[in-house]
């Protein structure tokens, strides 16, 4: 992802490419600091480049990677809430519950070329001045009267 407002970026995604193909939007990165853990970055464009897996010719990516690597993958998506529409897809496909999902399962969804990740490029196409002086200064009040950028009380 992008380390400075303006730059490019890149996407790696689950999500289906009509999901995220978006002529203009905020784009915000997660920072470290839990003060303020959003950075906003600009508005950009997001534009499907291609996919890594799948069933076609050439596509046998993740069987070339080390097992470690795979296992790291899976576990993954496995255990990570944010993989939750991968585990649904794999799930649907072997008539099972979500939670009865196994490592093994992924792996082998992943090496059948049933998941693909999409890659997105992140053009930047603009930034709000106004936008960004408002969230900063929203941020800034917030953290003055005890409330992170959440609106939530701090101790």
């Amino acid at each position: 992802m992008m380390r400075r407002p303006g730059d490019p970026g890149i996407l790696f995604t689950a999500s289906p490419k009509n999901e995220l193909s978006l002529d203009k939007c905020s784009v915000f990165v997660k920072k470290e600091s839990n003060d303020e853990p959003w950075n906003y970055m600009g508005e950009y464009k997001i534009l499907p480049k291609g996919e890594i897996g799948g069933t076609g010719q050439g596509n046998r990516w993740y069987e070339q990677l080390p097992a470690k690597i795979q296992k790291i993958v899976e576990r993954e998506i496995l255990r990570n809430a944010k993989h939750r529409d991968y585990r649904e897809r794999i799930a649907k496909r072997l008539g099972v519950k979500t939670s009865r999902l196994t490592i093994d399962n992924i792996g082998k969804a992943m090496i059948r070329g049933d998941e693909v990740i999409n890659i997105f490029l992140l053009e930047c196409i603009g930034y709000d001045d106004y936008f960004a002086n408002d969230i900063l200064k929203h941020s800034k009040s917030n953290n003055q009267t005890g409330q992170n950028s959440n609106g939530e009380e701090t101790p």
